[in-house]
């Protein structure tokens, strides 16, 4: 984070649980100068980072039709859906609730 904090849009990607702590230490010692977010798939990481620092922002990854449904009951900033996922109905779903989004890749890679 020390190298790219003052230059770069950030998304610090939580891919299983137990990194929270060091996450938020991370980010407070070194915080990005420009747009950052912390990204998941697992609802329990966002939560868990939300209660470190209520002021993070937060994004939560979808890649299944499952884990898109469930975007309004998180409490994040962001909604990434995978690609394959987003259609205009969605993002404007998610500006109208007042949330970012992006087009994000597949767990899987493929999109």
């Amino acid at each position: 984070m020390r190298e790219f904090a003052a230059r770069a849009f950030l998304d610090n990607e939580l891919k299983v649980a137990g990194l929270e702590q060091e996450t938020v230490k991370a980010l407070c010692s070194h915080p990005p100068q420009n747009r950052y977010l912390v990204s998941s798939f697992l609802p329990e990481v966002l939560a868990a980072i939300g209660e470190l620092d209520p002021a993070l922002p937060l994004g939560y990854l979808c890649a299944t039709d499952e884990e898109l449904g469930e975007w309004r009951q998180r409490k994040v900033q962001w909604v990434i859906p995978s690609l394959e996922l987003a259609d205009r109905e969605l993002i404007e779903s998610v500006h109208a609730a007042g949330k970012k989004s992006w087009f994000g890749r597949s767990r899987t890679g493929n999109a």
